[in-house]
């Protein structure tokens, strides 16, 4: 839906611009781990993702969320996606963050997961930015206080976007 209805009718409707260079995926919770399957699996069409608190448990069972196990199971998962499934180092930006408190509290297990990230040969700050933002939750207040952020990375020129976006002059 997203790359074959919604994308080419904003493209058509309104001026942007429409190479992967200029087009990102952002969102929080269920949305952030949305972005981050639209960058894998479209990596032709988009050139970064947003994943603010996403939400790695993929669930909200108590006692999922709770029990030490369950994030031992999805980690190696996680792990073998990451390093394995996404678009080749440079060619993309991907923001990953979380708050601490009430359901982010949930996430820290998963903060191994930058390792991943090194292991696809990405460099922080370069490629990528992996943020813990301590005192803050999983709600609209705390994602809109640090969007600025995400979107100053996203958006930052690169030598990839550069190339993409001026032919490469």
């Amino acid at each position: 839906f997203l790359t074959e209805k919604l994308k080419p009718l904003i493209d058509e409707t309104y001026r942007t611009k429409a190479d992967k260079s200029n087009t990102f995926l952002l969102g929080s919770s269920m949305g952030g781990m949305i972005s981050l399957h639209g960058l894998i699996s479209r990596p032709d069409v988009f050139g970064g993702a947003g994943c603010l608190s996403a939400h790695w448990p993929l669930t909200l069972a108590k006692e999922f969320l709770e029990d030490a196990e369950w994030p031992e199971t999805l980690i190696p998962v996680y792990q073998k996606l990451l390093s394995e499934q996404l678009p080749e180092p440079g060619t993309f930006l991907l923001w990953i963050d979380r708050g601490d408190l009430e359901l982010d509290q949930h996430y820290e297990p998963y903060d191994c997961l930058e390792g991943a990230l090194q292991a696809r040969g990405l460099e922080p700050g370069r490629d990528y930015v992996f943020r813990n933002y301590p005192g803050t939750s999983h709600d609209e207040s705390s994602w809109n206080a640090r969007l600025s952020e995400v979107l100053k990375f996203l958006l930052k020129p690169t030598e990839a976007c550069s190339k993409a976006s001026w032919g490469g002059k």
